[in-house]
């Protein structure tokens, strides 16, 4: 009995460490968004509000301040050899799912936005290159009458 009781916590102990590691996909998801951060401020001079807010399964990867402008803003790390940009890698289910996250932001803010847009930020990195940084501008992901 005792030994059982062993081997279910010895378990569950194992799975919760798995479950901690990042694998390294996230991991340079994680360096993607540090790095889009960092170029939002130094390069375009945004103000960055919330990094990695989450509300239910709903997630945004930057929310930032363009001058009076809220900017929500999707990060994609990927190969520099990647058969598929960063821009193009946002399917129609994604585009979905960052509407109703963007919806339930702006829900929970305060005071309404007047004006916000979509930005999409693209880290394209290869082993011996250094990491390039695209930035996407308002890109049409919101329908005429979203709010």
């Amino acid at each position: 009995m005792r030994n059982s009781i062993l081997r279910i916590f010895s378990g569950l102990r194992e799975s919760i460490q798995t479950r901690h590691k990042r694998t390294e996909r996230q991991k340079l998801g994680d360096a993607g968004e540090s790095l889009a951060a960092q170029y939002l401020k130094s390069e375009q001079n945004y103000t960055i509000v919330k990094r990695n807010w989450r509300q239910g399964r709903h997630e945004l990867d930057i929310v930032a301040k363009d001058g009076p402008t809220l900017v929500f803003i999707e990060v994609r790390a990927r190969k520099k050899t990647a058969k598929v940009s960063g821009y193009q890698s946002i399917t129609k289910k994604k585009k979905e799912s960052l509407r109703e996250a963007i919806r339930a932001y702006l829900n929970c803010m305060s005071q309404r936005a007047p004006n916000f847009r979509f930005d999409i930020v693209e880290i394209a990195h290869s082993s011996c290159d250094p990491k390039e940084v695209r930035h996407f501008k308002s890109i049409p992901l919101f329908h005429r009458h979203f709010f």
